[in-house]
């Protein structure tokens, strides 16, 4: 980074999610969309993964994060792990 450069002007640096082992992975909460551009799941399956009496239930899918008093997000490294581990290969 230069100093003398204003920070809106410095360039983002981009990567991509499994360049990063699971431990150095940066720590980002994604909302519903990109949770279920992630996944491929419909945004009632989402929510029905919660539910014990749900046949989608999935005690293994990742626990929502509350941004605020309606909002909630996903930690993405843990979706990512979950949709690796979830595939049959």
């Amino acid at each position: 980074m230069n100093p003398d450069t204003p920070f809106r002007q410095q360039p983002l640096t981009e990567f991509k999610v499994n360049q990063f082992s699971p431990d150095e992975r940066p720590f980002r909460v994604v909302r519903m969309q990109k949770v279920k551009e992630m996944t491929g799941l419909a945004h009632s399956t989402l929510f029905a993964k919660y539910d014990p009496s749900s046949p989608c239930f999935d005690p293994t899918f990742p626990k929502r994060v509350r941004l605020g008093l309606r909002s909630v997000g996903w930690i993405e490294s843990e979706v990512v792990d979950w949709v690796q581990n979830s595939r049959v290969h």
